[in-house]
């Protein structure tokens, strides 16, 4: 689909594309997206933002159309998701890539779906570690952020990348990947409680309160950057 929406959208600049081409497979998925069904008399877990990680045993939800996921879903909209229906939820490296307007209205629907004492398990770039780094002047931190990120990248055109300054790596973790939002602990766990949830504490990798949900990836570089936040409804 998206080729022939390439051949007959050529004259439109990648980047614009790129975004309008979401848009209309968000518009699609919506209009075709029917309820999750979900028996909450049985224990139920969410892998939300799954990506390509897909867990046997869990409900891996990813943007419509990805391959090998359970069910597809815009996480700007409301979830179709019973409440008081799951267990918990694991969300590993996606609402950085959310309008901080658009999490909010995510977490509260996190908190509706979970049933009483569910645990969302949240892990994401920590900016505070990269500005800590720079306000210190650590540069060896970043020497090993550059190894991680770009020496040792499987891709090839960032493989050959390096960072002339410090700010550069700051302005890389706000704005490539398609990052949108910056995270640190403290604000996270300011966004959790106002959605609702009793309680929001910072956790380890694979270190928290469910044992379903320790799926973290284990990669030297995302250790190296993230933090791991767990909130209990």
């Amino acid at each position: 689909m998206k080729k022939l929406f390439k051949l007959l959208f050529f004259w439109m600049p990648a980047s614009t594309f790129g975004s309008f081409y979401f848009e209309l497979k968000s518009a699609i998925g919506r209009m075709m997206q029917s309820n999750l069904k979900v028996d909450p008399n049985k224990t139920n877990y969410i892998n939300l933002g799954c990506g390509s990680i897909i867990k046997e045993g869990m409900i891996n939800i990813d943007f419509f159309f990805e391959k090998g996921i359970d069910y597809g879903a815009d996480l700007r909209y409301p979830l179709r998701i019973p409440s008081n229906s799951i267990d918990g939820i694991v969300c590993e490296h996606t609402i950085e890539h959310i309008l901080y307007a658009d999490v909010e209205n995510l977490l509260n629907e996190c908190h509706r779906i979970l049933k009483p004492g569910g645990v969302l398990r949240i892990i994401l770039p920590n900016i505070s570690k990269f500005a800590n780094a720079y306000s210190n002047g650590d540069q060896a931190w970043f020497d090993e952020w550059e190894r991680f990120f770009f020496l040792s990248s499987p891709d090839a055109k960032r493989s050959k990348r390096r960072i002339k300054s410090p700010l550069q790596a700051l302005s890389f973790v706000m704005q490539e990947y398609g990052h949108i939002s910056a995270w640190d602990v403290p604000l996270l766990n300011r966004f959790l409680l106002d959605a609702g949830f009793s309680k929001a504490e910072e956790k380890s990798h694979r270190n928290g309160a469910i044992e379903e949900l320790l799926i973290d990836t284990n990669v030297e570089g995302r250790l190296y950057v993230s933090l791991y936040v767990e909130a209990t409804k």
